[in-house]
């Protein structure tokens, strides 16, 4: 078997949604060939990409047809899960808003979305919908402070929030000390257009809330998962933290 033309499996990832997105039919055979692996790394591929919430139906045999399912996504545009994750997200921030303009149908929308995953997602989804809170316009005298996030952190924060891993990070308080502290993000909160996370602190062993621009550098501790604990410390702390903004 020759060589794969791309060099890592993120780029032979997103080449394989690529094809499935183009065509409406194709062989397994005929996509191990394009892609120059053998049909045992294509099919383990298809497995990955229908657990990260892409619907990919494989007909039985080497020769047998894939395709990614036609009556989910949004028309002709597919979106994974984390994509769809955040569409449901920012649905909701513009729900909670209430803007009176173009955004009638947003519920409808937001429901449409939900539905087109399988049960076992949605549940996972109402979860983590769960951990996300969104309150209140930010201050005047807190907007003025915002910084922009750089896109690492942002990247970092998503993975650990949404796949619930151990986050390093370097925090810039309001002092301008910089502490090193591994946290694990609980819940999201959003004050626009300032977001806060509410962590288990592992440097002061309680619950902390960070300000998300404030967070000057993120890593993800791949190999270190947590469970949500502390449940009831959180939400009244929560609670507080939401009526102080």
């Amino acid at each position: 078997m020759a060589k794969s033309s791309y060099q890592s499996k993120k780029d032979r990832m997103d080449r394989l949604l690529g094809l499935l997105k183009a065509e409406d039919h194709s062989t397994s055979l005929a996509l191990a060939k394009k892609l120059r692996v053998s049909h045992r790394t294509l099919m383990r591929d298809l497995k990955e990409l229908t657990a990260s919430g892409i619907p990919v139906e494989a007909d039985r045999g080497r020769g047998g047809g894939v395709r990614i399912n036609a009556q989910w996504g949004l028309g002709r545009l597919q979106l994974n899960y984390k994509e769809s994750l955040d569409l449901l997200l920012s649905l909701a921030i513009a729900e909670r808003f209430n803007s009176p303009v173009l955004l009638s149908n947003v519920k409808s929308l937001r429901d449409k979305v939900f539905q087109s995953f399988p049960q076992e997602h949605r549940k996972k989804l109402q979860l983590i919908r769960k951990r996300v809170h969104i309150t209140a316009y930010a201050a005047e005298s807190v907007r003025v402070t915002y910084d922009e996030v750089p896109a690492h952190v942002q990247n970092s924060l998503h993975e650990a929030f949404f796949e619930m891993r151990r986050l390093k990070i370097a925090y810039c308080d309001e002092k301008k000390n910089i502490t090193e502290r591994l946290i694990e993000p609980h819940y999201l909160l959003l004050s626009f257009p300032i977001w806060y996370v509410m962590a288990w602190d592992h440097l002061r062993q309680d619950l902390r809330a960070f300000r998300v621009d404030r967070i000057q550098k993120a890593s993800v501790h791949a190999q270190e998962t947590f469970d949500m604990h502390h449940q009831d410390l959180f939400q009244k702390t929560l609670q507080k933290f939401s009526e102080s903004l």
